[in-house]
């Protein structure tokens, strides 16, 4: 049977009703309160000055935060949100180590990823993206980095022990999200639009400029926050594009930020991605990553809907030779996030 592509006017009405819905399935956000915003320290090198910051998202979260930006900078500036993937922190993804001196004093003595690499080799550092002319701003998820709790110190543990305790510490988040009606997404979603309005305070940056990108776990919540935030104006993916049934039938995205309560009553996930329409979105897949039969609904119906809308420019996809994230560890990956967010956050 020949499937019927909707008209633009039907799905621009499917598309708002989905917004309530999606929301709503995630548990709905918190009320708006002051932020208490806080940088609690400051580092300047020769190329960028780096603040890390607090400020809380809801009664009881303080949501640790780097904001980075370059040195000889002028005007006011378009900013780059980049969202770490799995397991990883702020200061990972911003530097790509973290052997930078951390506030130790202020931050959790034991959230430090481990220095000795574990499986793949890990991404190169977003700083490659301050040449291109944005500040970079990354925040840690619930449970990794700053906001984790025990984690093991002994070199021997790190490679196993380290893994373990996040997960620990991720499934009884996702307990307390359930017993209280709502999901770790919706959670983490609002974690990064509060980072937004902490921009907002900021006169240095211009929050009409937003850009935002990540992969893996940070992949996927950077277009699921998209979806609710008009501020972010255009997305980049990396390593993220599976359907839930290919999810389900491979055992990928385990970890509960992926997962919203009921939505697969009302959409599948290939129809929430392309809500982001018409608004830029680049993606990153490898060719030894997701299986195909994920990947491509995924893309094919994100490609639909933009030239839907008459916005097939706005939707590019790069597919690399290699596994998860493996596009990452070269520079020209950068060069080509830099060249779209600078071509479209103009």
């Amino acid at each position: 049977m020949v499937r019927m592509r909707p008209s633009k006017g039907d799905w621009l009405k499917r598309r708002e009703a989905l917004e309530d819905i999606y929301i709503r399935c995630m548990g709905g956000f918190p009320e708006r309160r002051d932020l208490e915003p806080e940088v609690v320290r400051e580092e300047t090198t020769d190329e960028f000055v780096a603040q890390w910051l607090r400020y809380t998202s809801e009664p009881g979260e303080r949501v640790p935060g780097l904001l980075v930006r370059p040195r000889r900078a002028q005007g006011r500036l378009p900013v780059i949100i980049v969202v770490p993937g799995g397991h990883r922190t702020k200061d990972f993804a911003v530097f790509g180590h973290e052997e930078w001196p951390l506030p130790f004093e202020i931050e959790s003595p034991h959230h430090r990823f481990p220095t000795k690499r574990i499986g793949n080799p890990e991404p190169l550092p977003f700083t490659l993206l301050l040449k291109h002319g944005f500040a970079i701003m990354s925040t840690d998820a619930r449970t990794f980095g700053a906001r984790a709790g025990w984690r093991p110190e002994r070199e021997k543990d790190l490679a196993g022990e380290f893994t373990k305790a996040s997960w620990a510490e991720m499934q009884i988040l996702m307990h307390r999200a359930i017993v209280d009606g709502r999901s770790v997404a919706g959670m983490e979603t609002w974690d990064i639009i509060r980072g937004i309005d902490y921009l907002e305070t900021l006169d240095d940056i211009d929050t009409g400029r937003i850009g935002c990108t990540g992969w893996s776990m940070g992949g996927n919540l950077a277009w699921m926050t998209a979806i609710t935030e008009p501020r972010i104006k255009a997305v980049c993916t990396v390593s993220c594009m599976i359907t839930y049934d290919a999810a389900l039938k491979y055992g990928r995205d385990k970890a509960p930020y992926g997962w919203i309560p009921g939505i697969r009553k009302h959409t599948s996930r290939q129809e929430l991605l392309s809500m982001l329409a018409p608004r830029p979105l680049l993606v990153f897949e490898g060719d030894d990553d997701m299986p195909v039969e994920g990947r491509q609904p995924m893309v094919e119906e994100a490609r639909s809907k933009y030239e839907l809308l008459g916005a097939a420019d706005g939707f590019r996809l790069e597919m690399y030779h290699g596994g998860h994230a493996a596009c990452l560890r070269e520079q020209t990956t950068y060069d080509q996030i830099g060249r779209w967010f600078q071509n479209w956050l103009r």
